[in-house]
């Protein structure tokens, strides 16, 4: 299982003001706080580690059947550049972190996940609102899996539980696939495994 985050750097620039009094406090550890002050950009330390626990809390889900986010009880590891680890109630996620000019990504699995995705992809966004755009990025990984796989796009839907956890289900053969979906702004991205 895989959990992932994309965020937009000029979206979030836009639409959050992390300096306010009060926000760091309510998502970070006091080692995570001293991460970002002593940070040499501190907005993608701030941005990294949000989409780092983002990402390890869409796995915890996943993992224990319940939703209960308080990001300052996801305590986070900074490993090196691109690695960190994340312990949430006894349970410890591997994160990996792609940082561009636009956005910052993160992926995680459980600790002792060894199984590669089938997908992780990351791309660009296309539609005037949320409804318009909620459909390209599903089309989108319906098409691309179909590529993949081999298998009819006719067959393939995206569902969701009764945690709104997506899965992507193919009525050819009835199997069901994990899927974490992320979408900020101008970016999304997908993983399946």
């Amino acid at each position: 299982m895989r959990g992932n985050d994309i965020i937009d750097l000029q979206a979030a620039s836009r639409e959050t003001n992390w300096r306010r009094k009060g926000f760091l406090e309510k998502i970070c550890t006091p080692g995570e706080l001293h991460y970002v002050l002593e940070a040499d950009d501190p907005d993608r330390a701030v941005w990294r580690l949000w989409s780092i626990k983002e990402s390890a809390y869409k796995v915890h889900v996943r993992s224990v059947k319940t939703r209960s986010f308080a990001p300052w009880q996801l305590s986070c590891t900074i490993l090196d550049n691109t690695k960190s680890r994340v312990a949430i109630g006894g349970y410890y996620y591997t994160c990996s972190t792609l940082e561009t000019a636009g956005y910052i990504y993160s992926t995680a699995v459980a600790a002792e996940e060894t199984k590669a995705p089938v997908i992780d992809h990351c791309f660009g966004v296309r539609g005037e609102n949320w409804l318009q755009q909620q459909e390209y990025i599903y089309q989108r990984i319906i098409d691309r899996y179909a590529e993949l796989a081999g298998c009819k796009k006719e067959s393939l839907r995206i569902c969701k539980d009764v945690l709104n956890i997506p899965s992507l289900y193919d009525s050819e053969d009835h199997s069901r696939l994990f899927l974490s979906i992320t979408h900020h702004g101008r970016y999304a991205a997908f993983t399946i495994n």
